[in-house]
């Protein structure tokens, strides 16, 4: 349970939570080395599974850092007014004071609030701007999320030089073993009255230990370098209750050490070392070994970790593509999103099989057509392509982030934790090009209407109802959407095709060879092949089918 007197980022959500929490999930990513498997995934059905299919524990750090997603405040409330610009469902409050408001907010809508003055240091913004810090009062009103402020904004994102040593340091940081002793860094201040309403930490951290553990003003590159070979770093409050200190520690390698208060919570993310009193500091053990992970410092590692709760993965099948199905909720199990699935079945087969999986259903489209009656390219195809339009429109509607996949699709890694780290648009959909090419990458690709993630914005919901629209004249999901894409109804761009490949990326044509032995995409699409069991024989072929008898 959230504490809603906690500060920094808040979300209030008024709307229920999902059943099952996300929390201390066990983090996978797909294994390439064949001696290194992971017993969660492996294939119950072939006991000569290619084990490069497998999932594995650990990301790659050299990467995950860029000017763009930095953990800031600049960066985060670029991506949430962004959102709010374009939604009716999501406030943007900086301090106490309202920054940005839907006109017709709905009872799904989200508080987002930023411990920060954003006219100060901390401001790119010439235009926009409130003077307040969040106080107390304000966060008991709400029930929400934490959301960190993060590294300095202006003084990193408006020196290019700072901002490539910040990273590159960070990156050495994420390698290098621990410096040593406890470096103070507190140069600015002291705030008798903190615009908080909360203790003057500062002044109290000082009087403790400023002998102690002395300090003098020195040049920011100094600063860092300072963090980097220190093992930890004494991070106390200052006029806001949250500090770009504590994330620069972190990011440097520096442990940081808190004074238990409302902020210890959000804090215990990063590991950080928290005393009763600063008196505590020079007596407790200081071997301890400290690593960041730099996924933390991204503003899409917390829009994934706060916003979680807001998305759906939304299919929509009859009950010959159950077993298909059944595979796919199999691999989405196993990386812990099974809880996030919404089907909208197409007949009572299917309803009962996900009730009996325990995945939600919503069963508004169930009785419109008559699945026995149904074949390609006739008109009852053409309806059941409409209500799967209708079902996609009936989840953005809700106000959810929503993920539409087809049941031919497994997943090897948590696909919103890659969708969140992307540059926001009103649509991200798959690119359907049928070859081989990693980096074609072009918008006037065919699209694929089989893997296709919305942002709930106003864009997005007329764009659905322009494709609903046109749908029956082209009778084809595929056709439809693609014959719409460059009339400037929403913003779209594509999912990177090395983390969500297609049929004709992935396999070499119809074989069951794999075209990148080495590739480690996020889910594996298998279109490009027509029929159920084809589909399913080939998953079966390559290693990617993981239901027995048993499951």
């Amino acid at each position: 349970m959230l504490n809603t007197k906690r500060t920094g980022f808040l979300f209030g959500i008024r709307k229920k939570k999902s059943n099952r929490l996300n929390k201390n999930r066990k983090k996978t990513v797909r294994n390439n080395k064949s001696n290194n498997t992971n017993p969660k995934l492996k294939n119950k059905n072939n006991n000569n599974v290619n084990k490069s299919k497998l999932i594995k524990n650990g990301v790659n750090k050299t990467n995950v850092l860029s000017k763009s997603n930095l953990l800031c405040c600049e960066n985060s409330i670029k991506y949430f007014k962004w959102i709010s610009d374009r939604s009716d469902f999501l406030s943007l409050y900086v301090g106490n004071e309202i920054f940005k408001k839907p006109k017709n907010s709905n009872k799904n809508e989200i508080h987002v609030h930023l411990d920060h003055q954003t006219r100060s240091i901390c401001s790119i913004n010439k235009v926009e701007y409130t003077t307040n810090f969040l106080i107390s009062e304000n966060i008991q009103k709400n029930n929400g999320f934490q959301w960190p402020i993060g590294v300095e904004s202006k003084m990193l994102l408006n020196r290019p030089s700072d901002t490539n040593k910040f990273i590159n340091l960070a990156i050495f940081a994420s390698k290098k073993p621990n410096g040593s002793g406890v470096v103070n860094t507190i140069t600015g201040g002291p705030y008798k009255k903190p615009a908080s309403g909360q203790r003057d930490d500062r002044t109290n951290m000082n009087n403790v230990l400023k002998k102690t553990y002395p300090v003098k003003k020195i040049p920011f590159q100094n600063y860092l370098q300072r963090l980097v070979n220190s093992q930890y770093s004494l991070c106390p409050e200052g006029n806001g209750i949250d500090t770009h200190r504590f994330y620069e520690s972190y990011a440097m390698g520096s442990r940081p050490i808190i004074r238990r208060g409302i902020l210890s919570d959000l804090h215990s993310n990063f590991d950080a070392k928290i005393v009763e009193n600063w008196s505590d500091v020079p007596k407790f053990n200081k071997t301890s070994t400290f690593v960041p992970d730099l996924e933390k410092l991204t503003v899409g590692y917390w829009a994934y970790k706060s916003l979680r709760s807001r998305c759906k993965i939304v299919q929509f099948f009859s009950k010959g593509h159950i077993e298909q199905w059944r595979n796919f909720l199999e691999t989405a199990r196993r990386v812990g999103v099974d809880d996030l699935i919404v089907v909208y079945p197409l007949d009572e087969e299917t309803a009962n099989t996900c009730v009996k999986e325990g995945v939600e259903v919503r069963k508004n489209l169930l009785g419109q057509i008559n699945i026995k009656s149904v074949s390609f390219s006739k008109d009852g195809w053409k309806k059941i392509m409409d209500l799967k339009i209708m079902a996609i429109k009936d989840a953005v509607n809700r106000g959810d982030f929503i993920l539409y996949l087809d049941t031919d699709i497994v997943l090897l890694k948590d696909p919103l934790k890659t969708l969140f780290k992307l540059t926001p648009t009103d649509i991200i959909i798959q690119n359907d090009k049928g070859n081989g090419d990693l980096n074609d990458n072009s918008i006037q690709s065919i699209l694929c209407a089989g893997c296709i993630f919305f942002y709930p914005t106003r864009n997005s919901i007329n764009f659905i109802n322009k494709w609903k629209d046109i749908n029956l004249n082209y009778g084809h999901d595929q056709r439809s959407f693609n014959s719409i894409k460059n009339l400037n109804i929403a913003k779209i761009s594509l999912l990177p095709r090395k983390d969500f490949p297609n049929g004709a990326l992935y396999w070499i044509g119809k074989s069951n060879q794999i075209r990148y032995p080495n590739l480690d995409p996020v889910l594996i699409h298998n279109n490009y092949i027509i029929g159920v069991n084809a589909k399913n024989e080939r998953f079966k072929k390559s290693g990617l089918w993981f239901l027995n008898s048993n499951t």
